[in-house]
């Protein structure tokens, strides 16, 4: 849970500092006003790592420089699953960098940041943590898996291996399974129909195109 963010010199005011509540947050305001860019620092405050770093395809989620030559800090405080982080970041104009805490980021849980362009970035610890035998750090795993607009749909790869499936795939497998996944995935389509007359659920499965084999989930909608 985000305690406090602290920023000097960074963003569209020379200081600035956030206290958040214990539950739900809400930020907002008219566009341009730094709503992504607050949420830009609290996914690299949690994850080490600005999302256009590890995906370079991205429009979004590049890392923040300070307003002009002066001295620039990034604080936060938040607590994580076992123990709490409070750290102050200053930028290195030298090496072009933030500084950061040695070691591995705080285990938070699951971290899910959806961006302004349709891009989602995920941090799970049970993927993108470092690996450990004993109390032995043996390997670092991927930072974080992040996705392009274009990777949500059709899945995310790197090196030659497939990361995660995209909605496509998953969709349609789920379809075909009728396990618990395509529950859900009906109950969020009914939550977001129109009304309980103008209904969304998942169609007949098809094919698109003769250059794509794959079976193409569709919507129903209701006439």
């Amino acid at each position: 849970m985000f305690k406090e963010l602290r920023l000097k010199n960074v963003g569209p005011a020379s200081s600035m500092v956030l206290d958040f509540g214990d539950r739900l947050n809400l930020i907002t305001g008219d566009n341009g006003l730094g709503k992504s860019f607050l949420l830009d620092i609290m996914w690299w405050s949690l994850t080490c790592k600005w999302p256009a770093e590890i995906n370079p395809r991205l429009n979004v989620g590049k890392k923040v420089l300070p307003q002009n030559s002066g001295e620039a800090e990034i604080s936060f405080k938040f607590s994580g699953k076992k123990k709490s982080e409070d750290y102050t970041s200053k930028y290195q104009r030298r090496e072009q960098s933030w500084t950061g805490r040695a070691g591995r980021p705080a285990n938070l849980g699951l971290v899910l940041y959806a961006m302004t362009d349709g891009s989602f970035a995920v941090w799970d610890p049970a993927r993108n943590y470092w690996k450990k035998q004993g109390n032995i750090d043996i390997q670092e795993r991927r930072p974080a898996y992040v996705f392009t607009p274009q990777e949500v749909w059709q899945g995310l790869e790197a090196d030659g291996s497939v990361l995660c499936n995209g909605l496509v795939d998953d969709l349609a497998s789920w379809q075909k399974e009728k396990g618990d996944a395509f529950t859900l995935i009906q109950k969020a389509l009914k939550t977001l129909s129109p009304s309980q007359h103008e209904t969304l659920a998942l169609g007949d499965l098809t094919r698109i195109s003769l250059d794509d084999a794959r079976d193409i989930p569709t919507v129903r909608m209701s006439r």
